[in-house]
């Protein structure tokens, strides 16, 4: 049985969408010649506007595209925190094990996925609870680290809960908020 191969995709060497015809626009084809008139500075000055046309248009285009890939287009999610490489793996296999348990719904299979489901329960809370003392033992009343952590708590509004009725039906009206 022959297996698949999968090929990579091209390597992309130019960001986003670029126009070559304006580069090519105000291109001629032929090079521009000296003219056999004795006048050599105006000669020499129409040479140099034809080959400024000449060159400008793809000067652009090499701008633009350096502008393009001086500037990272990397989008990260706003909450996106950086994790220890080995609970990525851990989430990477356990995906992969649920994966293959709901493809075959084998009693081994959704062992393996619980196990590495729980495993990676505790390393979460194991990280979570070290970031968090990381950041308690960091903050210092010197640089005001302090008082932006103090001013977030306060920022925290509760949810408002609804009412409920002695017989544990919600107040919709009003009227019956009002009692």
């Amino acid at each position: 049985m022959d297996s698949l191969t999968i090929k990579p995709p091209p390597p992309i060497f130019v960001r986003g969408v670029e126009d070559f015809s304006e580069a090519t626009s105000g291109q001629n084809n032929n090079l521009p010649s000296p003219s056999a008139a004795p006048d050599t500075n105006n000669s020499m000055s129409s040479f140099l506007q034809e080959f400024k046309a000449l060159i400008n248009p793809p000067i652009a285009l090499l701008t633009k595209s350096a502008a393009w890939s001086s500037n990272s287009h990397t989008h990260h999610p706003l909450n996106q925190t950086s994790v220890p490489s080995d609970i990525r793996i851990l989430i990477a296999d356990k995906r992969r094990a649920r994966a293959l348990f709901q493809r075959n719904r084998l009693p081994s299979l959704k062992h393996n996925y619980n196990k590495l489901s729980n495993l990676l329960k505790k390393m979460l809370a194991k990280y979570k609870a070290s970031v968090l003392e990381n950041f308690l033992t960091n903050l210092s009343p010197n640089d005001g680290s302090l008082w932006r952590a103090t001013k977030r708590t306060y920022k925290l509004s509760s949810q408002n809960i609804p009412i409920k009725k002695s017989d544990g039906s919600f107040v919709c009206t009003d009227l019956d908020k009002a009692e």
